[in-house]
């Protein structure tokens, strides 16, 4: 890798990926970094709130100031591969590592997709 800005040229361009920067930037600089930001912190809300709802350890901080879109939760010990399975059987796609599964939040995320992440969180809570 070469030093500087250097070391993050491409070398070889890709142009549906240049396509679909370029629709990015043209909607975020439409609606404002604001909107989107109130949109994330919306949305990671609803994911506390469904969370807490099933006594599901929040592991990321709830301070806006201190988060982004990325909620860290922690399951009962012995139970991150059920709420795993959970998630997966109900098509919401998580990262699991180090005991904790890491649900990332878009703008993008639809209501659907939450309604998803709460069923499979009923799924997870009667599974005992």
């Amino acid at each position: 890798m070469r030093p500087g800005a250097a070391g993050f040229t491409m070398s070889r361009i890709d142009p549906v990926a240049q396509a679909r920067m370029a629709v990015s930037l043209e909607r975020l600089t439409a609606v404002g970094v604001a909107a989107v930001q109130e949109r994330v912190a919306d949305r990671v809300e609803r994911v506390f709130d469904i969370a807490d709802e099933f006594g599901l350890e929040v592991e990321s901080s709830r301070d806006p100031a201190e988060r982004a879109g990325i909620v860290v939760l922690r399951p009962a010990e012995g139970r991150l591969t059920a709420l795993s399975a959970a998630l997966h059987n109900h098509g919401v796609t998580v990262s699991a590592r180090l005991g904790t599964v890491r649900v990332s939040v878009f703008a993008s995320t639809t209501d659907e997709t939450l309604d998803m992440f709460r069923d499979a969180c009923i799924s997870y809570a009667t599974s005992f």
